[in-house]
């Protein structure tokens, strides 16, 4: 069968004309022969779409036929009833195969799988065409013999299924680890903006005075950009600088309301030398560690430059939020932003990728801009390499075109920072950490100090489970079965019990406030 057959539809008929035409069928009960000649419509044509129309009103209203009205038809005409336009089939209805499923089965098939993307478990085509096999058999639905040969749905009502429901489409996913999934929760969230809270009102802060500061690794070989090349070559190459590269960190600090400092680069050299920063954005700070990454050592050099520029001090305090990485708590930088008004706010464990704004909105457009600039250098170089003192000046070059003012304010607006926001996240956003929600292990007592009632004799040790509530999207309206019954959402074990020794798990915390010492 042809995967792409484009159906045949009659020239300038619209689906507006097509639904007038149905409803004369089926409201003032018109033939379908006359019909079809004063519309210009294939007699047969309009006979598969008042059918289609008959099964939609059925299907609506539970299988049960319901007489049309008396009263003016959708044609805005005087005619002998009304009919609903919903029921009229659409062009994706009219363009899909035979259904194995009803309207509303489909539609919690779709709710399903987006759930299922929500909490980053997503199914890919081949599982959905299995899954949809298997909730029909759980249906007792009469399948095509190609879904009993292959014990799976076919590739046609794949794609009429996603063309039926509009919303829905192959995406690539981007990687995200197990403890961001799991630790981007509600709780986390909320004590990172108790603290925010905090501090905004106890120190006064607007937003000329909140700061962020991350580092980014910036290496002398990158991905090429998209380039021009004849159609049908099957592989397309780009020079590049070396096969291996080498890493140079740039430490960026950006204010709520478009302030920047000049960022921190840190070379992997054993000792700096003044060249490397040849082009670096006027006020940049070099510095040189072995492996080219951030230490508590330099970090704190990288704070005395920002203090230096952004000249704060007890009675003009601001406020730096980090990540709680251990370069950034050591016990030096604490002191030294205690006594020079510099109040330290780290964020969750895990959580940046959604509340850091340099990782929200900057470091995603200057790793593009500097795809490009890496492009034209070696473009404008034929057969030379980029080599670290390369990095300062090509970051240099990238640098105004990723920190715009719109990019800096969204950063902090977007996850409720600057304006303060307790709202700027749903239960949505925190749906894939469901999945890890879970009792702790306990130690399951003797039948004899339960003494359980009957029902509980069906689980030897039951559990309060800590689930959040069911999506409103996805309430069950009556007992039929449901795509979750087949297949339930991913949900993490019980959790084994934590040797540790006594440590605590990472959280926001007010780095200079005296008990955090």
């Amino acid at each position: 069968m042809v995967r792409n057959r484009v159906p045949k539809r009659p020239k300038g008929v619209s689906d507006e004309a097509m639904n007038i035409a149905v409803s004369k069928v089926l409201m003032d009960k018109a033939s379908i022969r006359s019909t079809a000649t004063a519309f210009g419509i294939p007699k047969s044509t309009l006979i598969d779409n008042v059918r289609q129309a008959k099964e939609l009103r059925e299907q609506e209203q539970g299988g049960i036929p319901v007489p049309i009205q008396a009263g003016v038809s959708n044609s805005g005409t005087s005619s002998g009833g009304t009919f609903n336009s919903a029921f009229l089939p659409t062009r994706k209805e009219r363009l899909s195969t035979a259904k194995v499923f009803t309207a509303n089965e489909e539609g919690q098939l779709a709710v399903y799988l987006k759930h299922c993307s929500k909490v980053h478990y997503g199914m890919t085509l081949m599982q959905t065409r299995k899954f949809a096999y298997d909730y029909a058999k759980r249906l007792d639905k009469k399948v095509p013999h190609n879904w009993e040969e292959a014990q799976m749905a076919g590739p046609d009502w794949m794609k009429g299924f996603m063309i039926r429901q509009g919303d829905l489409s192959l995406r690539k996913p981007e990687k995200t680890s197990l403890a961001r999934s799991s630790s981007f929760n509600r709780a986390n969230v909320d004590r990172f903006l108790d603290n925010l809270e905090a501090v905004l009102h106890k120190y006064k802060f607007t937003g000329e005075s909140i700061w962020n500061c991350d580092e980014t690794g910036v290496t002398t070989v990158l991905d090429s950009p998209k380039v021009i090349a004849q159609t049908g070559t099957k592989q397309v190459g780009q020079v590049t600088t070396a096969e291996r590269d080498e890493l140079v960190t740039v430490c960026c600090f950006v204010n709520a309301i478009d302030g920047t400092v000049p960022p921190v680069f840190v070379f992997p050299r054993a000792k700096f030398n003044d060249h490397m920063m040849f082009g670096a954005p006027a006020g940049s700070l070099g510095l040189a560690q072995t492996t080219g990454w951030m230490t508590a050592t330099l970090f704190y050099e990288a704070i005395q430059h920002f203090k230096k520029q952004v000249r704060c001090s007890k009675d003009s305090p601001v406020l730096l939020l980090l990540d709680n990485h251990e370069s950034h708590i050591g016990l030096d930088v604490i002191m030294y932003a205690r006594a020079n008004g510099i109040v330290l706010l780290s964020f969750p464990p895990h959580c940046s990728h959604r509340l850091q704004p340099l990782d929200i909105t900057i470091y995603g457009p200057l790793k593009s801009a500097l795809k490009r600039t890496f492009h034209d250098w070696m473009t404008s170089n034929p057969f030379q390499r980029i080599q670290i003192t390369h990095i300062a000046q090509l970051v240099g070059n990238a640098y105004p075109n990723a920190l715009t003012m719109n990019n800096i304010i969204s950063g902090f607006s977007k996850p409720g920072i600057w304006p303060f926001n307790r709202n700027a996240f749903s239960d949505e956003d925190f749906y894939a950490a469901s999945v890890s929600d879970r009792p702790k292990a306990e130690p399951c007592p003797s039948a004899t100090e339960r003494n359980p009632p009957v029902s509980d004799l069906l689980d030897p040790c039951p559990s309060p489970s800590t689930a959040p509530a069911t999506p409103a999207a996805e309430i069950r309206f009556s007992n039929a079965l449901t795509p979750e019954d087949v297949r339930p959402y991913p949900k993490a074990l019980l959790r084994k019990q934590s040797n540790r020794g006594g440590r605590k798990n990472g959280a926001s915390r007010v780095l200079t406030h005296t008990r955090e010492r």
